[in-house]
């Protein structure tokens, strides 16, 4: 059951596992874009926070006709609560990636990720 190793054998084993490091290493070269949040609240940038430059959690509080607790940690950012019926800001989760957007309607208020990359493939305006 068991076959002997000869060395053309390991020499392909050897390139595959090259390939694999380099096509990882490229992947997460490019998955570090410098993402930047804006938020913007009644179609107004508000606030600009560079993701990558976030040591610490930071807490961002809107109070009007909604109470809106944004957070952001380094390379992320959401909307942890909100006082609005549906909950649908909240149940967005965490954005990191240039593209994504996660919005409060009855609070007025959109978190859009800008960046180098990202996952939208076209805007028709």
């Amino acid at each position: 059951m068991f076959f002997k190793l000869k060395a053309g054998d390991i020499a392909v084993a050897a390139l595959i596992i090259a390939i694999a490091a380099a096509n990882l290493a490229i992947f997460m070269h490019s998955s570090e874009g410098s993402a930047t949040a804006l938020i913007i609240k009644n179609g107004k940038v508000v606030q600009k926070l560079k993701l990558d430059d976030i040591n610490k959690r930071i807490e961002i509080e809107y109070k009007d006709k909604h109470n809106i607790l944004i957070a952001a940690e380094h390379g992320r950012i959401r909307f942890e609560k909100s006082d609005c019926p549906d909950q649908v800001c909240v149940r967005t989760g965490w954005l990191s990636r240039p593209g994504q957007t996660a919005a409060c309607v009855p609070g007025g208020i959109i978190i859009k990720i800008q960046g180098e990359d990202s996952d939208t493939d076209i805007i028709l305006k």
